[in-house]
């Protein structure tokens, strides 16, 4: 009679079950992780920079800038200005909505330019519309993307790790099925 081999068990194996304990803990971790920066990271450093943000206009537009120190402003700090007053309209970039606009409502989006409209000290009022909640998202979506490839590097290490040490074990299971096979054979032919 010739025998052949089975395949090992996976289901019963302890390999198998420290496999699947480690991806149902890698699961949730990461959960965790996403979970913390959408729900504690994201909307307090949000909340917190839009009261930096919207500070730094009011002292923007205290100092009453003409379109040529906005333009300087708006380079050297990525924001965008708008001007209506007695002094004009101008702006330091196309496409940008009116102040009324804004104030209606009809502009604005959670994931674009934050707008905040001021008045200046000549009786004009300033639209600032600021990229900074964009750039900070960038920033977060790259330290998650980060975390989230080191915790996979971490769980692809701990899975070679576990297969090394778990050889022995493996030969040992791999001996025991034999040895039980040869001996069911042996008094049930």
């Amino acid at each position: 009679m010739i025998e052949t081999e089975r395949p090992p068990r996976l289901r019963g194996s302890i390999f198998a079950k420290l496999l699947a304990i480690m991806l149902a803990m890698s699961f949730a971790l990461v959960l965790m992780v996403v979970g913390f920066f959408a729900l504690v990271v994201y909307p307090s450093t949000v909340l917190g920079a839009e009261r930096v943000v919207e500070d730094y206009s009011r002292a923007i537009s205290a100092t009453s800038p003409d379109r040529q120190a906005a333009i300087s402003i708006s380079r050297r700090l990525g924001v965008q200005i708008r001007y209506e007053g007695p002094d004009g309209v101008w702006t330091t970039a196309e496409g940008l909505p009116s102040i009324g606009q804004v104030q209606r409502g009809e502009v604005g989006s959670p994931f674009g330019h934050t707008y905040h409209v001021v008045p200046g000290r000549n009786g004009g009022t300033y639209l600032f519309a600021w990229k900074f909640a964009e750039r900070m998202r960038a920033a977060h979506n790259k330290l998650l993307w980060l975390l989230l490839f080191l915790m996979m590097g971490i769980v692809f290490t701990a899975y070679l790790f576990q297969k090394r040490l778990l050889r022995p074990v493996q030969s040992l299971d791999g001996g025991v099925q034999q040895l039980s096979a040869g001996i069911w054979t042996l008094f049930f032919p």
